[in-house]
């Protein structure tokens, strides 16, 4: 029996990284697990209780009950939540671009420039913090989303799995 197949895709908010995991994990099999939800649900349930984020106590209390039953009817893609979620490899400006779109029907009055200005706020965070920085990994394989249609990361994605998958075969 061979080394179970794991993936993980890491890069900056709205960079295409859910989209394209949910298309992997179906064309390959795999059960698809999205971390980035479970923070935003870590710090909805932490903000609706009326903690702070920051305090990472009671982020760890939190976390470690988690459930996710406890999400129902939970909007945790809120700009609010995104924020408290985050105390590569599309640009800030592709990923905002995404973001607003997603963000744009449960709230009209966003602006694409106030989206920007968070995930550039939210990507210095990440970058400086100090456990966890986002940093690229030494074996891992870079793949900017910025100019690619969803189609074509995908594609690009599998070509880059189905090599690594090839090397592990001989």
């Amino acid at each position: 029996m061979g080394k179970p197949l794991v993936i993980a895709l890491a890069g900056p908010a709205a960079s295409g990284k859910g989209t394209l995991a949910m298309l992997i994990a179906d064309a390959y099999g795999l059960a698809y697990l999205d971390t980035g939800s479970l923070y935003r649900g870590v710090a909805w349930i932490m903000l609706n209780a009326g903690a702070d984020p920051h305090d990472e106590a009671a982020a760890e209390r939190t976390a470690r009950d988690f459930c996710v039953a406890k999400l129902k009817d939970a909007d945790i893609r809120t700009r609010e939540v995104g924020a408290a979620a985050s105390i590569v490899v599309a640009s800030p400006e592709v990923r905002a671009h995404r973001r607003w779109l997603e963000l744009l029907p449960s709230k009209p009055a966003l602006t694409e420039a106030e989206v920007l200005a968070d995930l550039r706020e939210r990507d210095a965070r990440d970058a400086a913090r100090a456990d966890a920085p986002m940093a690229k990994a030494a074996d891992a394989e870079l793949l900017d989303t910025t100019s690619l249609t969803i189609d074509a990361a995908f594609a690009a994605a599998r070509r880059v799995i189905d090599g690594v998958l090839r090397r592990c075969e001989a």
